[in-house]
């Protein structure tokens, strides 16, 4: 654990950018849910936390995502703050924009679906 440590502090002062990109990935992927109707937490973070109306849809959520190819962590009472159910998503300096624009658009579709967040609408030409 200690080595894996300091090579993490090390990569850390080696390459300042990494932490730049991971800050990107967060805002993106917190920015982007937030957009989409999510209910997230208070700030962007490489965790982005997204609270669920119940513990149902939580779970059809989170099979939902995994089906779709997206892991992220399922959190249920009493093992959250105020007792809501809650998706954990987490983003590293290594997602790309593209990785991440296709789990929003997962989380859309499926949120729509279950009755999450509003159905997006359309452009009309």
């Amino acid at each position: 654990m200690v080595a894996s440590t300091i090579t993490a502090l090390r990569r850390m002062i080696e390459q300042p950018e990494l932490r730049d990109r991971l800050n990107h990935n967060a805002k993106r992927l917190y920015d982007g849910l937030t957009a989409l109707g999510f209910h997230t937490g208070p700030t962007a973070s490489p965790v982005v936390a997204t609270t669920m109306p119940d513990q149902e849809r939580a779970i059809a959520m989170w099979n939902g995502l995994l089906h779709a190819g997206v892991y992220l962590n399922l959190a249920l009472p009493p093992a959250t703050p105020d007792s809501r159910p809650l998706l954990r998503a987490s983003v590293s300096a290594a997602h790309t924009d593209e990785q991440i624009d296709a789990v929003l658009k997962t989380f859309a579709e499926i949120g729509a679906a279950l009755g999450v967040i509003e159905p997006l609408k359309r452009a009309r030409a």
